[in-house]
């Protein structure tokens, strides 16, 4: 059997989680008062990284993988836009602190 779906689905939750979390950091903003605009930009983010995480796990569902070349190249195509993620989240919230 492989491991291929039980990856897929932990890579589902992951998203799940990410974008749970997100919502709860969105919910503690509103109560610290830091406004309605940061707990979207939180909601917003955490919406992209589970959306990254799904795609990732639904490629693993469709793809298939036969070697390890095809797997290693997948997750250096994941790991790359997941950080872009991150560099274009840091470069926003630079831009909406004034800079």
């Amino acid at each position: 059997m492989s491991p291929l779906p039980a990856a897929a689905l932990l890579i589902e939750a992951g998203g799940s989680a990410a974008l749970a979390g997100h919502a709860l950091l969105a919910g503690l903003a509103l109560l610290r008062r830091q406004g309605p605009r940061r707990a979207q930009l939180l909601l917003a983010d955490g919406a992209v990284l589970a959306l990254s995480l799904k795609t990732g796990a639904a490629l693993l569902k469709t793809m298939e993988l036969g070697s390890a070349d095809a797997i290693l190249r997948f997750l250096a195509i994941l790991a790359l836009r997941i950080a872009l993620k991150q560099a274009f989240s840091r470069e926003r919230a630079w831009l909406l602190r004034g800079g």
